[in-house]
């Protein structure tokens, strides 16, 4: 997830002047005083507002403008955990996992809401460990948009890539993809 996912234009730069990023706890001063996460934004949402996640669980936009002070209580704790390594099994059949983005193929972030993508077989099977009982997973990230933004252009590119895996030693090839297609 980058610092300032969804962000731009005057809220970008409000966050960057007061070194405040993604996932950091802060306190704000408006018309009234709020403290919890500060939140990513949607493609497509305005430069005028910040979102913060409340402790109790609500999230809020605020206005740029009318902020009269934001502090950064703790700085955002960047996931660390370490993938499970992924053991072979002879005598399974090869699987090609075909990332294209959408949260099917993400993985949840539970302190700030946020999702990021899942990006290597590591991280598959630490995500769904079964897996590796039925099939040895190979996986692959191809694009990262959400399904929404797929356009004929990215199927055709989905199409290639599975062509060119016609003559491999995979016996299958699923490709993983958001709920909005």
């Amino acid at each position: 997830m980058s610092e300032y996912t969804g962000y731009e234009g005057d809220s970008l730069e409000f966050l960057k002047s007061n070194q405040i990023v993604v996932g950091d706890s802060v306190k704000i001063l408006s018309n009234i005083t709020y403290s919890g996460i500060i939140m990513p934004r949607y493609e497509h949402s305005d430069d005028k507002h910040i979102v913060l996640k409340l402790k109790s669980g609500y999230n809020v936009g605020l206005e740029i403008t009318k902020i009269e002070n934001i502090e950064k209580i703790q700085s955002s704790e960047k996931n660390v955990d370490e993938p499970q390594k992924i053991s072979k099994i002879d005598g399974l059949p090869k699987v090609l996992l075909l990332s294209t983005g959408g949260t099917i193929a993400s993985k949840v972030d539970y302190r700030t809401g946020a999702v990021t993508p899942v990006l290597t077989a590591e991280e598959l099977n630490s995500s769904v460990p079964e897996l590796g009982k039925i099939a040895n997973i190979d996986a692959e990230v191809l694009l990262s948009e959400y399904s929404e933004n797929i356009m004929p252009e990215n199927w055709l590119e989905i199409a290639k890539k599975i062509s060119s895996y016609s003559n491999s030693d995979y016996s299958g090839i699923i490709i993983a993809h958001g709920t909005d297609t």
